[in-house]
């Protein structure tokens, strides 16, 4: 992990040079590589990050305990996502994918990043009846569609409930639907908002507070891999 971490950084180091130089050279040719230059660095900068949250769970074991404590926080027996917009599709008649994440308010904002082709006539009323996927310690939210049915009328979920476990796995199942158009079958879920902690102001200020240790602790990991590098 550690070689994998320096080769990473290495890159980044490249890359921060090549701007650099960029910048003192100028010309015609840096409207083209600077823009794409930063963002391969950010595209960097984003997978060591993660890269070292994995190394230090892996081998921190005041971070690893930082890491549970945050998904006993999350954890919930009972959690609803209700749906506060609705989305349009040309091709598909419902949602089959939604990303999200947890906001400094204690909320989660998701919306719907993927749509089902409809390719047969009953295709369009077709509706997500139950969604799974995870949430990390980050409170990145990522769901998928794992049961369809069908209806004529009230096909566009408006409220899911649902489990999360101390492992991050999500389960919900859809309990409320709205009216579709009559005049247009292809309105689709938009964006579900749930509460992740009951309204409790405490435990969003233990989420959050933990949530920050962790990226102290990685940004200064990432201090001493760059002084490392350079060596």
């Amino acid at each position: 992990m550690i070689e994998l971490l320096e080769r990473t950084q290495a890159e980044i180091n490249s890359i921060q040079q090549q701007l650099v130089n960029i910048e003192q050279t100028g010309g015609l040719s840096s409207w083209f590589k600077e823009p794409r230059l930063r963002k391969r660095l950010k595209k960097l900068d984003n997978q060591q990050f993660y890269q070292v949250d994995d190394y230090l769970i892996s081998t921190s074991a005041e971070y690893k305990k930082v890491v549970s404590e945050i998904r006993e926080l999350l954890e919930s027996e009972h959690i609803q996502f209700t749906v506060y917009t609705k989305d349009f599709s040309f091709i598909g008649s419902h949602t089959t994918k939604l990303e999200g994440v947890i906001y400094p308010n204690g909320y989660s904002y998701s919306e719907g990043v993927r749509h089902n082709i409809n390719w047969l006539p009953f295709d369009s009323f077709a509706f997500p009846s139950r969604m799974n996927g995870n949430i990390d310690h980050w409170g990145l939210i990522k769901l998928r569609k794992t049961r369809t049915d069908h209806a004529f009328f009230r096909r566009i979920p408006r409220r899911l409930t649902g489990t999360i476990s101390k492992a991050g796995e999500v389960q919900l199942e859809v309990t409320a639907n709205d009216m579709d158009d009559p005049f247009d079958g292809r309105l689709t879920m938009g964006k579900p908002i749930a509460n992740h902690f009951n309204y409790d102001e405490q435990k969003n200020y233990e989420f959050q507070n933990r949530k920050n240790f962790l990226i102290e602790a990685i940004e200064e990991f990432k201090v001493k891999i760059k002084a490392d590098n350079r060596h």
